[in-house]
């Protein structure tokens, strides 16, 4: 369960990014997350988090 939140994240913030083509900026405050996890998100693969 502890890896479960980011991934759900991840994926919901790519499809804003990618689908509704919103900045890293508006995503993370339609999240409340930092600009800085949504970069993250957006430059790491799964795996890479988990490991």
């Amino acid at each position: 369960m502890k890896y479960a939140l980011p991934v759900y994240r991840s994926v919901i913030a790519k499809d804003l990014i990618y689908s509704y083509r919103l900045t890293q900026e508006q995503v993370a405050k339609t999240m409340k997350i930092s600009q800085a996890v949504i970069s993250y998100y957006m430059t790491t693969t799964e795996h890479q988090r988990i490991s």
